[in-house]
């Protein structure tokens, strides 16, 4: 994998959208810079809401395993309700949510 790039999925999903490029390539480095033409067509089908939740989930899966993060998320879902409400609140403060400017 050549890399995350620190580019929003909505920018790189915007970007497929108008012109045409991919947002695999974009985000992870991966595969052609843009999509053919005959490709491009396939994808607009009139199911771009689908098309975009699963390419969400698939950058995101990406994501993770670029990170080698998944063991770390699958002890998070193993936790009962009340230690993930403690984590949760331990999380928040060492690394607080970001506000949109």
């Amino acid at each position: 994998m050549a890399g995350i790039r620190q580019i929003p999925f909505e920018l790189a999903y915007g970007l497929m959208k108008n012109f045409g490029y991919n947002p695999f390539w974009l985000i992870l480095g991966e595969g052609e810079k843009r999509f053919s033409p005959g490709a491009w067509q396939l994808l607009n089908t009139g199911h771009d809401e689908l098309f975009e939740k699963i390419d969400r989930e698939r950058i995101f899966v990406k994501q993770i395993e670029a990170k080698k993060i998944q063991k770390i998320i699958e002890r998070i879902l193993d936790l009962d309700q009340s230690d993930f409400a403690l984590f949760t609140t331990v999380f928040d403060r060492m690394f607080p949510p970001e506000t949109p400017e």
